[in-house]
């Protein structure tokens, strides 16, 4: 089962009313959707989850859209900073890796629950996203598996780009799970969209936007020596640091064995 992306939005408005957001980060495929969603319904709620740690470039995408598209933007900010979390929990490790399969402490605090709870604030039980099947393996199989769940609520069938999460109580939309960047590219150009700087800065070496301190990704490293040399040094020396003394990310404050 899948639908096309502008009538699966429409079906989950007229659904859902104002109770459904879209979850927005300044990212292409966010904003793919998002504008999708404003073309239904122009004062649907949107949510960012103001990290504090997007580059300057998002953050100016973010006001430029705003204003120009007048959106009904909501912000959620960080239970605690960036280089808080860095101190208490050490940096993001790696993911979805055999050694580690959990989401970073900095993750939680900064972004996932302080966008639920904003959600929760407003009345949201239901969301759009910009997930993407051929982001990675790890979305492609968590995105896959409700094809062919054979589940459904309130008598609508999952499927990867709709369903039920039990334990938030929400329904998840992700209306271009099938799409491929092309397809982004596409609608940006079809649509003129301007474009998150972020993506065309430093030769265009990053394919995601997002917290930009983030060391949870394998390429990290080299990506932000040539974007902030400084920020690199920092994040280096207290990865040097940490290897030398055998922090343990146990969520313990200063878990330095």
């Amino acid at each position: 089962m899948s639908f096309e992306a502008q009538d699966l939005i429409s079906q989950a408005i007229k659904k859902h009313g104002d109770k459904i957001c879209v979850n927005w980060s300044g990212g292409r495929d966010s904003t793919a959707v998002l504008h999708m969603a404003v073309e239904v319904d122009p004062h649907i709620t949107v949510c960012f989850a103001n990290t504090l740690c997007e580059h300057g470039t998002t953050w100016a995408y973010i006001r430029k859209l705003w204003e120009d598209w007048d959106l009904n933007l909501h912000m959620s900010y960080p239970i605690k900073p960036f280089w808080q979390c860095v101190k208490e929990y050490g940096l993001p490790k790696q993911r979805n890796t055999e050694s580690n399969c959990r989401t970073p402490k900095c993750c939680n605090l900064m972004k996932e629950i302080p966008l639920d709870n904003l959600k929760r604030e407003l009345g949201i039980n239901a969301y759009f996203t910009g997930l993407m099947k051929d982001e990675s393996r790890q979305r492609f199989l968590t995105l896959s598996r409700y094809d062919s769940s054979g589940k459904s609520q309130d008598e609508i069938a999952f499927c990867a780009q709709r369903y039920y999460k039990k334990t938030t109580n929400e329904w998840a939309y992700h209306p271009i799970a099938e799409w491929s960047s092309e397809d982004i590219d596409n609608y940006f150009k079809d649509n003129n969209i301007p474009i998150n700087q972020f993506y065309t800065k430093w030769g265009g070496i990053y394919k995601r936007s997002g917290c930009f301190l983030c060391t949870a990704f394998s390429s990290w490293e080299w990506k932000l020596k040539i974007a902030s040399p400084t920020a690199w040094k920092r994040l280096k020396e207290i990865q040097l640091q940490e290897q030398e003394s055998g922090f343990n990310d146990t969520g313990k404050l200063g878990a330095y064995l």
